[in-house]
């Protein structure tokens, strides 16, 4: 059960288990892997559609066995309970898009006063899917 507080200062829980599935479809899965609602994840800025696109058909592909998996999400605790994508912003869009409600993210820490506040805007490409390409 994790338990978070929302944007209008409510407390939600969320009745999942933050453990995953070896056999995630579109993430690959390490000892620091954890599982997290959508509902927690802050993106640091609005995802470009033309790349949202791209990891759709990235995650189909890593999906169905011809491509592969993306690392995990990674995230940084917010002030407020929630955590801010650093590196993953499209992907989140395409998970939203896709209709999924969880995503395996490692949790790392926060620098002092860096990252933390949640009006704090972070523009820093994420290394998950660069360098792969779209299955022919």
């Amino acid at each position: 059960m994790i338990e978070f507080i929302t944007i209008d200062n409510t407390y939600e829980t969320e009745n999942i288990d933050d453990t995953v599935s070896p056999s995630n479809p579109y993430f690959n899965i390490t000892p620091k892997s954890r599982m997290l609602n959508l509902k927690l994840l802050v993106a640091r800025e609005p995802a470009n559609p033309e790349r949202v696109v791209i990891a759709k058909i990235l995650m189909e592909q890593a999906s169905t066995g011809v491509g592969e998996k993306r690392n995990p999400i990674g995230v940084v605790p917010l002030d407020n309970g929630r955590f801010r994508i650093i590196d993953g912003n499209t992907t989140l869009q395409a998970l939203r898009d896709m209709g999924e409600t969880v995503a395996v993210v490692e949790i790392q820490a926060a620098k002092p006063g860096w990252y933390t506040s949640v009006g704090h805007n972070l523009s820093v490409p994420g290394p998950a899917f660069h360098g792969r390409t779209v299955a022919p």
